[in-house]
């Protein structure tokens, strides 16, 4: 009786387990062929930068080509060498909502593949040679992009971004992509990460201007809360360019709002810093020196980092630089540091141009090394 019942709680117990089958997120492991790549958690791919249209993996594994291609064996690179070939295509693999750091990098000589090599997981594979499917796959994302994507939809011919098809590359010198919460109160961090590194600008760029749309209503545009993305292009004449988007939605000036595809962000290996700044609804903040207001200057221009310690000015400076914002004083004791009115404990470092170089930026004041300010006729 005993075995009769121990029988039937484990066929309760497998039938329920089949039924009762929940997803999870894959977990690191060490693939095979390069099916196990596309299968690991990724949603689509896209050919060389995100150029338009993000095809789907499960689009994909219906073409006929692709039951093909995802047994090629994939092996650890264990070159030390820098290839003699040059790149002349990558595919991007994408999550949910971003791009992942996973690609497949195809080398040539005069414009013919040789090899490929995929990047994942932080390790470089050897993808087993097959020029043909290679070849297959490149031309059918290729068709994706030039054939099949409604070129209307791209967020370059969307009102307010047309500047992005007016610019290239070679014309940026710095990308900041700055992200925050939004609907909170003014104080409230809000994190700028940058970079100078024309590979990441080129990267970004690219992903910006192939970036696809979805025209969507009002009503699903407009999100209470969330958070919010920036990404701004500073030109090498300091002009600056930006897109807002709020709750993964941009809105042109006519109120009329898209769904992007997904938002552009650097990548793990990306070369680029992160700083800080102030989720603050005043444009500008004041500047006094003791009790003498000097200036504004933009809240934007207010970009730092936390320090342990400074060293101070032989001499000290003189008197006592404030800015004051709707959340509170800053005292400046240097001309880059600065801290709260009620907590000189936690010092903070400007990243950008110091107190006093901003003050000679926007006003007719001119302040000495030690902070002694002169108003210039």
């Amino acid at each position: 009786m005993k075995k009769i019942i121990i029988i039937l709680f484990l066929l309760v117990l497998t039938l329920g387990m089949i039924g009762c089958t929940v997803p999870v997120p894959p977990s690191p492991f060490e693939p095979s062929c390069i099916g196990d790549i596309f299968d690991y958690g990724h949603e689509s791919v896209s050919l060389d930068e995100a150029k338009g249209y993000n095809v789907s993996i499960e689009k994909l594994r219906e073409e006929t080509f692709y039951n093909e291609f995802k047994f090629l064996k994939v092996t650890i690179d264990e070159s030390i060498d820098e290839p003699e070939e040059s790149i002349i295509h990558k595919i991007y693999f994408y999550d949910v909502d971003s791009n992942s750091d996973a690609y497949i990098s195809f080398y040539a000589q005069n414009e013919e593949i040789k090899y490929a090599k995929v990047f994942f997981q932080g390790i470089n594979y050897d993808i087993e040679t097959n020029v043909e499917l290679f070849e297959v796959l490149i031309e059918y994302l290729d068709h994706q992009v030039h054939h099949e994507v409604p070129t209307n939809h791209f967020l370059r011919n969307q009102l307010g971004c047309e500047w992005l098809s007016e610019i290239k590359v070679d014309d940026i010198n710095e990308i900041k992509i700055i992200t925050e919460s939004v609907g909170v109160a003014p104080g409230v961090l809000k994190n700028i990460a940058s970079s100078i590194d024309k590979t990441v600008i080129s990267k970004i760029y690219e992903n910006c201007y192939w970036l696809d749309t979805t025209p969507i209503s009002k009503e699903e545009g407009q999100i209470d809360g969330g958070g919010a993305t920036t990404i701004r292009f500073i030109l090498n004449d300091s002009t600056v360019k930006e897109i807002y988007i709020n709750n993964g939605n941009y809105k042109d000036p006519n109120a009329d709002y898209y769904k992007l595809l997904y938002i552009p962000k650097f990548s793990e290996n990306d070369e680029y810093e992160n700083s800080y700044g102030f989720v603050t609804y005043q444009d500008k903040a004041e500047v006094y020196w003791n009790d003498t207001f000097i200036c504004e200057i933009p809240m934007s221009e207010i970009e730092f980092v936390e320090v342990d310690s400074y060293v101070t000015t032989e001499g000290g400076i003189v008197g006592e630089w404030v800015l004051k914002t709707e959340f509170g004083d800053l005292y400046f004791p240097e001309s880059h540091i600065f801290h709260f009115e009620d907590n000189s404990k936690t010092i903070y470092k400007l990243t950008g141009m110091r107190l006093f170089k901003l003050v000679e930026k926007y006003s007719n004041w001119w302040v000495s090394q030690n902070g002694q300010p002169v108003l210039l006729d």
